[in-house]
């Protein structure tokens, strides 16, 4: 064989070495890593890379400058898995065109100092990508923020900054018509929680909820049927998601995805696990595999069983939509519940009047609503239920109150009662700590010894909006009786959030998880058959007494000075040491003794 005979079998050989040992599916990188490229092809799979180009430095001025079209796409109408990073690097150094050609050329402004040719790259394929995708093929996009830039098609930069010419608004997401139904907003984040729809594909939970995303995006309603979302942001924003085709259409499928942490091994377990089951005619090398398990090779009982799943799955989903109004709803009606802990001024006082009536006031009266415009103002709100006369002065503070605060009602009471020629009572309801999370405030202690002395001196009740909303909140759900609660809105000095028919009668030490029971130390009388109320941090938790246990014998009754065992459904983080446990009364009107 002479030399060039040995040089053609050598070249031959190589090729036949590097030649793919999968010709299909062609795939495309565009502004991928080459470390995805070389993942990909380590696996067998014939990959092009290619790029929309990057952004490009300028001199940052107002005028117009040509675009340098540097895009390059090989072979890309021939492509059949098509993978866009649409994440923009840092802007290079770049040549620019010296002197365009003759007739219009592409201009952009170079008020950010660089120019941006991408969008303009996308537009020239997008009829051959909306070809390749209404033709089967498969769509990848690593989705990041859409970004929209202004171009002139003038002769020069002159015509260019008159305005002369077509001017065309092009975006960054521009190289697939479909993508146009797609809404984009610029957000980050980790927090990512992947839709149950997500396990059905190998490594996709994992992944995605490792990733990180710098965008969100949804669908119109062009998009609605075929809009799959694959991950969320615990805003419950889309992160992730599938545009699946049309029903009765030949299209291929479009994955959007965040960025996801080692990113070319995850696009390889991809296009080899996931990708062949929606387009099983792109990789005839698949043999047996999953494509076996789609339509049109699936046994008819099966998919019969699929359709009863799709149906139930709708069915649950438009129940779980019913719901979510339902909760807006409530949120709605009991808004002013969290206004009680969040808000000062103004919506605080109506905050608290909405509360007072929820607990059965029935004449509370909002006194800055009623004042004339030239009178001084005074107390916020007003209680003409019954004498004395509630008088009411409500305040949203960051910090702890001082005497100041908690007892400037005092003054608005003798100008009052001699107003009315009627008894007058004071009341001081302060959301205390307004900026800190409501089970992270102070609770105790709210108000210093000396200021509840004189409180109960001068005969004023002191309550933080905290005490109110718990008080609100055990209403709600036991629907207590209004006259087991307003009655305690006429006490001196601090009031605290118990009903008239609660009755302290010890409190916990301990629990004994395995055996579902509670240590009660008691101070007080307690009968097999009673409800007894356990203080929680915000509600209280009443439960029926099944059994007294009482050095391990059961009995019917245990009193003052007894540490019994009592059946609990209480968690362990409930039942802590020192929780306060209360007797229930059974009637509203009995006379049950009030705490120490």
């Amino acid at each position: 064989m002479n030399d060039s005979g040995k040089e053609a079998a050598a070249a031959g050989a190589v090729s036949e070495a590097e030649a793919p040992s999968y010709p299909h599916p062609k795939i495309l990188l565009v502004d991928m890593p080459d470390s995805a490229a070389e993942l990909l092809r380590e696996s067998g799979y014939k990959v092009e890379q290619g790029t929309f180009g990057p952004l490009v430095k300028v001199p940052k001025n107002s005028n117009h400058v040509p675009l340098p079209l540097s895009g390059d796409l090989p072979n890309h109408r021939e492509q059949e898995l098509i993978v866009v990073n649409t994440a923009v690097g840092a802007p290079v150094e770049h040549d620019l065109p010296d002197h365009p050609h003759h007739g219009n050329w592409l201009w952009e402004r170079a008020a950010h100092g660089f120019v941006d040719p991408r969008p303009w790259a996308m537009a020239r394929v997008k009829n051959d990508f909306d070809r390749i995708h209404e033709h089967g093929g498969v769509f990848v996009c690593f989705a990041a923020p859409k970004y929209a830039s202004h171009y002139q098609y003038a002769e020069s930069a002159r015509q260019a900054d008159a305005g002369y010419g077509e001017n065309r608004l092009l975006g960054e997401w521009e190289f697939l018509s479909l993508l146009g139904h797609v809404t984009v907003k610029e957000d980050e984040g980790k927090e990512i929680k992947a839709e149950s729809i997500a396990e059905h594909f190998p490594g996709m939970t994992s992944a995605l909820e490792s990733a990180e995303f710098i965008c969100t995006f949804d669908c119109d309603y062009m998009l609605a049927d075929r809009w799959v979302p694959l991950a969320k942001n615990k805003f419950g924003q889309t992160v992730a998601a599938l545009i699946v085709p049309e029903k009765e259409s030949n299209e291929g499928i479009v994955f959007l995805l965040p960025r996801i942490r080692d990113g070319g091994a995850y696009l390889r377990r991809l296009i080899e696990e996931i990708v062949p089951g929606f387009a099983p005619e792109l990789f005839p090398h698949v043999k047996g595999g999953e494509w076996a398990k789609h339509p049109p090779y699936e046994l008819p009982q099966v998919a019969e069983l699929r359709a009863q799943i799709r149906k139930i799955e709708e069915d649950a989903n438009q129940k779980a939509d019913q719901l979510r109004e339902q909760i807006e709803e409530r949120r709605k009606e009991y808004g002013f519940l969290s206004d009680l802990l969040t808000k000062d001024a103004d919506r605080l006082v109506a905050a608290v009047k909405q509360t007072l009536e929820l607990l059965g006031f029935q004449d509370v009266r909002d006194v800055d609503e009623e004042i004339e415009d030239g009178k001084p103002r005074r107390e916020d709100l007003q209680t003409w239920d019954r004498d004395p006369v509630l008088v009411a002065e409500v305040k949203g503070i960051g910090g702890l109150p001082r005497e100041a605060d908690a007892l400037q009602v005092t003054k608005y009471l003798a100008p009052r009662m001699k107003e009315w020629d009627r008894s007058a009572q004071g009341l001081t309801i302060i959301n205390h700590q307004l900026k800190v999370e409501g089970l992270k405030r102070q609770h105790s202690n709210v108000f210093q010894e000396d200021v509840v002395t004189s409180a109960e001196t001068y005969g004023v009740g002191l309550l933080t909006t905290w005490d109110l909303f718990r008080l609100a909140r055990s209403k709600l759900r036991y629907d207590w009786q209004r006259e087991q609660v307003v009655e305690i809105f006429y006490k001196h000095g601090l009031i605290e959030p118990i009903p008239t028919h609660y009755r302290l009668v010890g409190t916990v030490d301990r629990l004994y998880e395995e055996a579902g029971a509670v240590i009660v130390d008691l101070n007080s009388q307690i009968n097999k058959g009673d409800t007894l109320a356990y203080e929680l941090p915000i509600e209280f938790e009443e439960e029926a007494i099944a059994s007294i246990h009482l050095n391990d014998a059961e009995v019917e009754q245990a009193g003052s000075g007894d540490k019994v065992g009592i059946k609990t459904a209480l968690t362990k983080e409930q039942a802590r040491s020192g929780v306060r446990v209360f007797q229930v009364s059974k009637n509203v009107g009995e006379d049950l003794p009030r705490m120490a």
